[in-house]
């Protein structure tokens, strides 16, 4: 993940405000998240297909966006720490 997508990260954890489609977008994908763009655009995670997040195409988000990424975030985080326990007891 880059160092743009973690600081992202670090600013939604402190605040769920000032966020737009692009802080969103570098998020995203900084964690390995591809998108399909239409009237929203729809993130998938590239390894885990059921991590989907969906972000309309407006330069201001909303507030309620950044529970629901920082959610599916944490998922991620979780999933890959057990799947890296799960190949060191191997």
């Amino acid at each position: 993940m880059g160092k743009s997508a973690l600081k992202i990260l670090e600013k939604m954890r402190r605040t769920s405000s000032g966020f737009g489609e692009k802080d969103f977008d570098k998020l995203l994908k900084g964690f390995n998240f591809t998108c399909r763009q239409g009237t929203h655009r729809i993130y998938n995670h590239e390894k885990y297909n059921d991590l989907t997040v969906v972000i309309p195409r407006k330069k201001e988000q909303r507030n309620y966006l950044v529970p629901q990424v920082l959610k599916k975030i944490d998922e991620l985080i979780k999933r890959e720490a057990e799947d890296k326990g799960a190949d060191d007891k191997d």
